[in-house]
Formats: C-alpha cells, structure tokens, sequence
C-alpha cells in the first residue's frame, strides 16, 4: 500500500470502487466518541464519581506506600459507592474507554483519575455535535 495516500483521488475511487471523503470518516469518529461519552455519562452515579475524583479528599487518606500516587484506588471508590467491585469495574471500565479518566496499576491496586484533558475534548467535541447546523 506503499503511495496510497499520493494517489489522485480519482485513481482511488477506481481501485477502491467508493469515493473516500475524509471528512465522513472524521464525523463518524467523532460521533463514535460522542456515543462512548453519553454511554458514560448516562448513569448518575458515574457522573458522581466524576465529581468525587475532581477532589482527592471525598476519600479516606491512601496508604503510607501510596502517597505519591495520582488517583484514587477502585476500593475507595467501591467504598464510596456502596456497590460491588465488578460494578464499579465496569464503570470505572466505561469512564476509561470515553477519556474521561485514567488508571494506573500499582501491585494488585489500580488508581483512577479524572483526565481533565479528556473531560475537555468530550465536551468541546459534544458542545460542536449539537450547535452545527
């Protein structure tokens, strides 16, 4: 496939038989971020943890050999929750998979924390989703 992405479009359209529209496939992806994000966000307590992570102290001090972590280990966040660890695993799965946070994996711990970066690109790409016309 070595030159594809100099070939004439026309030449492409030839030897794909479809005419590739970059643009398509840009709205799809975002839209398919856009659809991970709402999945994510589509349950309060999700949205709650969110809000819990935005502050470290809405969770019992980590421990001695955990001080210099970010984040917060899934056990506090099951802790706060009240709901059973593969339940907060999914979650915490879900919340990952749209960029909203990050996990880190120390021993048999894993820490999660908000990605603000990634916060902000969902709602920028969203905010863009509703208001084009």
């Amino acid at each position: 496939m070595s030159g594809f992405k100099s070939w004439p479009s026309y030449e492409v359209d030839r030897f794909i038989g479809i005419k590739l529209d970059i643009n398509l496939y840009i709205d799809i992806f975002r839209c398919m971020d856009i659809t991970k994000t709402l999945a994510a966000l589509n349950n309060p307590l999700r949205r709650q943890i969110l809000v819990w992570l935005k502050d470290r102290s809405n969770f019992p001090p980590p421990l001695a050999e955990h001080a210099e972590l970010d984040g917060v280990c899934v056990a506090y966040i099951q802790a706060k929750a009240e709901l059973s660890q593969s339940t907060i695993s999914s979650y915490m799965g879900l919340l990952k998979n749209a960029g909203l946070v990050t996990s880190a994996r120390h021993g048999q711990w894993t820490f999660y924390a908000r990605d603000e970066a990634g916060i902000e690109t969902a709602m920028k790409a969203l905010t863009r989703e509703l208001t084009k016309s």
